[in-house]
């Protein structure tokens, strides 16, 4: 198999893995969030239908958006951890095949020791979900998310009804209401936020556990090249495709580099 055949067909399986755990962490993700963005929706309609007082209704109540935010974060916390423990022996033997190796019995580590090892942005998957509750990054970030849409909402001075429907629109079906979850609401910013908070952490995973074990068995003077996924690579990204470095301390950065990258650093072979 050609070298460039074999570089594809690594990247081709990593995501592939990472795809098929990114999916059933959202699957379980996306109900939470569903009826989140029907009890803030309930909230903010609270809100007097007009007048010049309704900016201090909102002040009075944006705090009940914490707790009920927090249920994302917390259903997070549940279901991230045992989804990239499951990934990563997977990766492992992907990345020792790509080099004609045999792959060692990956040693578990338990949830919170993977929170504190994926980084995301700089910052611990830990210090972003934070203890369960609602202190923690993901949670403020959204509840500020929510204040910034409703207050521009109020100094447009939008019907309140119309602001309910920027949170998340609803429909009647079978009897019962339910949440859509539309182009350019809040729900799916929120949903945006999550989602890359999820795929981030896989590809870190990803990245981390293939580098460790390439590192492990380097020969001196072993090269390295940055491999992107071609299919709408980003422009940050594009520039380092197939660049080859004599040390990985030569990168700039290692991916996962932002949201959503899908760049490795492989041994060059």
């Amino acid at each position: 198999m050609a070298i460039n055949e074999k570089e594809e067909e690594l990247l081709a399986i990593f995501l592939w893995f990472a795809s098929r755990i990114e999916a059933r962490i959202e699957r379980e993700v996306r109900p939470v969030l569903r009826l989140a963005m029907l009890e803030l929706r309930e909230i903010v309609s609270n809100i007097s239908p007009g007048g010049q007082f309704r900016i201090y209704e909102w002040q009075e109540i944006q705090a009940r958006a914490l707790p009920i935010l927090s249920k994302i974060t917390s259903v997070l916390r549940i279901q991230i951890p045992p989804e990239l423990e499951e990934i990563r022996p997977k990766i492992q033997k992907a990345a020792a095949k790509y080099v004609d190796q045999e792959a060692p019995d990956i040693v578990p580590i338990g949830n919170q020791e993977i929170l504190r090892k994926v980084v995301i942005g700089g910052i611990t998957l830990n210090e972003i979900l934070g203890s369960p509750g609602v202190s923690n990054r993901l949670t403020i970030n959204m509840a500020k998310d929510l204040d910034r849409m409703v207050r521009t909402s109020l100094f447009m001075e939008l019907p309140t009804n119309e602001i309910a429907n920027k949170v998340v629109r609803v429909i009647e079906k079978n009897g019962r209401v339910v949440s859509q979850i539309r182009r350019g609401s809040y729900a799916n910013q929120i949903l945006n936020r999550t989602n890359n908070t999820i795929s981030a952490a896989v590809w870190d995973v990803t990245n981390k556990t293939a580098r460790e074990f390439w590192e492990d068995i380097a020969i001196p003077n072993q090269r390295w090249m940055w491999l992107a996924t071609l299919e709408n690579t980003c422009p940050v990204c594009l520039p380092f495709h197939r660049v080859v470095k004599s040390r990985l301390s030569e990168f700039t950065a290692l991916p996962a580099v932002h949201p959503n990258c899908r760049c490795v650093v492989v041994p060059v072979i």
